[in-house]
């Protein structure tokens, strides 16, 4: 099994051969024809496998996402390209959704839908930071965790603010008109869970709420000091959002102290230097972002969950081009074809076939052509006792004519001498073709050794048996000393 795929390495060796012969096939005088041309393809493959290796190394980014602080990235010039990082910090409640706008107006209508988001990740007190881009939409970013008292709604005010209440009506959330959360101040005591998608507890409940929150909010007052039915910017003390389940729109109003500008995240992905996208985020159209007082990097993009990089295939193809680079020195190594000797198969010297007349055979080794030499691997060929001198016609028929063997490739005028004098030695055995074994002798005459397969035995002895007796080599297939 072993010789057959050693043999099937030496098919794709030849096969390199002829591929690099190809370019010089009409000269047939190029270095590869009867050189091994298969060690450039091989080497070639190499330097490619080493490229794509080398390639791979680069863009494979460690598992382990490397912990950064958003104010450091802020400010850095330092990073990698390509960073596998988890940040954690604050998300800015403003964004930019980019969208499918299918009818080109630069307006988001119905039917049309977000495709990607920017946020920035900041740290809140330095509010410094770096962009990122999600395919998460703010129901799953913007979020809100705290504690707080379920009470009634006393009728307290809030400033008008479009913004929020196209949020609100566009979201088409269902806030609950009685109750409110007061997370102004610190709870006593133990809380429970509340579910916004189920009934509401009692006013005076402790709870702790998680939900995702609207991006924007107003200003509210506990108390309309003047008595004029307005929430007068000096009376304004609290800030009002809305608290929402996704899956229901069922959504409460939530009231805190200060304003909810961000939502505490984790955001883990592959940090990127992309200075065209930072400068996209921060100039769309609508977008004022010096008003919102953040520092970011120029620099970088935080793809969300973006994966560490790898290069599969990359090393994919590198193994692959190994693989066929290893084939091609096995098979030259394996000298194209496995022959097996055996001893002891060589026939009788005995001459029985006319002038002109041929047998079929297979040839691997180097032959001769009009301008050079070449080398071939199991190319359909004819062992052939060739007429020396002009035709035979009827007036010559019975003059001694001169004959010698050739071993010709069939419908190429290619070939090499086998004739006294021309042929050094001679063995039988056995060639490991990947289909199998085949009968073959191995001969050295003028171009090297040849190898001549056949699909019969008896074919092989026949033409051993001609080779013998037309050379007058020894019963071992060697010349005979002479004194």
């Amino acid at each position: 099994m072993l010789d057959r795929l050693i043999s099937g390495a030496g098919a794709v060796t030849d096969g390199a051969d002829r591929a690099v012969r190809l370019p010089a096939s009409g000269s047939r005088r190029g270095f590869a024809t009867t050189r091994p041309g298969s060690l450039l393809v091989a080497l070639l493959l190499a330097i490619l496998a080493a490229i794509l290796i080398l390639a791979g190394i680069e863009a494979t980014d460690p598992t382990t996402p490397v912990p950064l602080a958003p104010a450091d990235v802020a400010t850095s010039r330092n990073l990698r390209d390509r960073t596998y990082t988890t940040m954690t910090g604050s998300i800015s409640a403003a964004f930019v959704e980019t969208f499918e706008d299918d009818n080109g107006n630069g307006i988001e209508d119905a039917g049309e839908h977000g495709v990607a988001w920017y946020y920035w990740l900041v740290d809140p007190v330095g509010r410094s930071g770096v962009t990122v881009r999600s395919m998460r939409p703010p129901t799953e970013v913007l979020t809100f965790r705290d504690q707080g008292v379920l009470i009634r709604d006393s009728g307290f005010l809030t400033e008008a603010y479009q913004p929020f209440t196209e949020e609100v009506d566009g979201g088409k959330l269902q806030v609950d008109p009685e109750v409110v959360l007061d997370a102004t101040s610190d709870v006593a005591g133990a809380t429970v869970p509340l579910d916004l998608a189920a009934t509401l507890p009692p006013p005076g409940t402790r709870v702790e709420l998680a939900g995702s929150r609207t991006s924007t909010w107003v200003l509210a007052c506990s108390r309309d000091l003047n008595g004029d039915g307005r929430c007068d910017p000096d009376e304004q003390d609290q800030f009002e959002l809305v608290v929402f389940d996704p899956g229901t729109g069922h959504a409460i109003r939530v009231l805190v102290n200060g304003p909810p500008e961000f939502s505490a995240a984790t955001v883990t992905g592959l940090l990127r230097r992309e200075e065209r996208a930072v400068d996209d985020a921060q100039t769309t159209e609508g977008l004022r972002f010096g008003a919102l007082d953040l520092v970011v990097s120029d620099r970088y993009v935080l793809e969300d969950a973006a994966p560490a990089g790898g290069a599969t295939l990359a090393f994919g193809l590198a193994l692959a081009l190994m693989v066929v680079a290893g084939t091609i020195l096995v098979g030259l190594a394996g000298g194209y074809l496995i022959y097996r000797r055996q001893d002891g198969r060589l026939p009788a010297p005995a001459t029985t076939l006319g002038a002109g007349e041929r047998i079929a055979l297979r040839i691997t080794g180097v032959v001769r052509t009009p301008t050079g030499r070449e080398h071939v691997r199991e190319a359909p060929g004819e062992l052939v006792r060739f007429v020396l001198g002009p035709p035979i016609t009827a007036e010559t028929a019975e003059t001694p004519i001169g004959t010698t063997l050739l071993v010709e490739r069939v419908g190429h005028p290619q070939g090499v001498a086998l004739g006294l004098g021309e042929l050094h030695r001679i063995s039988a055995g056995q060639v490991m073709a990947f289909d199998g074994p085949r009968p073959a002798l191995r001969v050295v005459a003028g171009t090297g050794p040849l190898f001549l397969s056949f699909d019969r035995e008896v074919e092989r002895d026949r033409v051993a048996a001609e080779l013998l007796d037309e050379t007058g080599l020894g019963p071992d297939g060697k010349r005979i000393r002479t004194s």
